[in-house]
């Protein structure tokens, strides 16, 4: 379905790790298309590192819980999450 636009913001905050690449695009597409030209879309996930400790321990613990609990889920890293950001046309994710 369509969404309503002319929105400043939208916040998908522990969203995009529950869906599917194809899915995450087509969410990450309808935000884009709800902003008002300057929009901004905040992403809050917790990324995925090459660290062994500390926070990742924590998005790796995520990521097999969206594994076990979701179909498609998984954890990001910040450059996976920037090349969605950027296939839905947002210029500088950051």
């Amino acid at each position: 379905g369509t969404w309503p636009n002319g929105y400043d913001c939208v916040l998908l905050c522990s969203v995009l790790h529950d869906w599917s690449d194809a899915d995450c695009a087509s969410l990450l597409a309808h935000s884009y298309e709800s902003l008002r030209p300057g929009g901004v879309v905040l992403v809050h996930e917790v990324p995925l590192t090459d660290e062994r400790h500390g926070d990742n321990l924590l998005a790796a613990c995520l990521s097999l819980h969206m594994a076990i609990y979701t179909m498609h889920g998984k954890q990001r890293t910040v450059e996976e999450l920037h090349e969605l950001l950027q296939r839905a046309g947002f210029e500088s994710p950051l």
